[in-house]
């Protein structure tokens, strides 16, 4: 080879282009032939065929690409291994299935194009290609749409454990609660018995803490009860309050002046006499009556009692 421009008859073995044409023309394949003009140079490559299908499925007029050197034609084209692998067919021969081949430049829009090339005969290739574009669009978005799903689906199983977890937490708390509640129902009842200690004598041995909310609580209980067991004193024996201090004068007091409106006179016993002091110092218009003991205070309530018949307690 000397590299010089050959005649077509020498390049195309005489092949009759026209007839080719026309029999191409009606093919819904694209198809176009380039002819190799100077032997192992891409740029050569001259279009000598284009049917209408190629080029419907290139974007451009026959006219702007026919006849014109593929550098001229398809510009883009020198930056892909398309012209290499045309030369190589058309100077050896023999076909070549390229796959998908995207392409694009300032002539054809972009594209995705299923190729197969072949020779035609020495000096001349044919190549076959449908424009997949559109198929691999929708390939793409059925495989995101995929993956959509893919990941909407783990973020609803993700979701659906959550909320179990959450339901599941939600209930132990319940039961928790409702345990806590019945235990503190369980221990404010023992820890405020209402006993009988002598006829017309309740005893009210108050235990831990003593506060506004147990005093409401516990003067529910007895005005109850000193109505109902016709009592006509009350004991409140706060020994084994855990911590009794000026701030627990006050619903003691109420809880006094409550038992005298329904007729019951209420004695705190075991406190200590500093607290009495301020039992006094804090009356609200209150008399209170205050023992060392339990058994004082119970003392004096059988005394106050009418009639000569009771006997002493132990």
């Amino acid at each position: 080879m000397t590299g010089e421009a050959r005649s077509e008859g020498e390049w195309s073995g005489d092949v009759d282009l026209a007839m080719h044409a026309r029999t191409l023309e009606g093919l819904k394949v694209g198809v176009c032939v380039w002819r190799l003009e100077r032997a192992d140079d891409p740029a050569s490559l001259r279009l000598v065929i284009a049917n209408a299908a190629a080029c419907r499925f290139l974007g451009v007029a026959r006219e702007a690409v026919l006849g014109r050197p593929i550098v001229e034609g398809f510009p883009g084209c020198l930056a892909t291994p398309l012209p290499s692998v045309f030369t190589e067919i058309a100077t050896r021969g023999g076909e070549r299935h390229l796959g998908d081949v995207p392409y694009n430049d300032d002539i054809v829009a972009h594209g995705v194009f299923s190729i197969v090339a072949g020779a035609l005969a020495p000096g001349l290739v044919l190549v076959e290609f449908t424009n997949v574009s559109e198929q691999h669009r929708l390939q793409t978005l059925h495989e995101t749409n995929a993956e959509l799903v893919h990941a909407l689906e783990a973020q609803t199983e993700a979701a659906s454990r959550e909320a179990e977890r959450s339901r599941a937490l939600v209930a132990e708390l319940d039961a928790k609660l409702a345990l806590i509640a019945e235990q503190s129902a369980q221990l404010h009842a023992r820890a405020a018995p209402i006993l009988d200690v002598w006829p017309g004598v309740l005893a009210v041995p108050i235990i831990g803490e003593f506060h506004s909310e147990r005093a409401a609580a516990l003067a529910s209980d007895l005005l109850h009860a000193v109505t109902t067991r016709r009592a006509r004193a009350v004991i409140l024996d706060v020994t084994a309050v855990a911590t009794l201090d000026p701030a627990s004068v006050e619903p003691l007091q109420r809880l006094v002046a409550a038992l005298r409106l329904v007729g019951a006179d209420g004695i705190i016993t075991g406190i200590r006499p500093q607290l009495a002091q301020a039992l006094v110092a804090h009356a609200y218009g209150v008399a209170v009556r205050t023992f060392r003991s339990l058994s004082e205070g119970l003392r004096a309530c059988i005394a106050a009692q009418p009639g000569d018949g009771a006997s002493s307690p132990p």
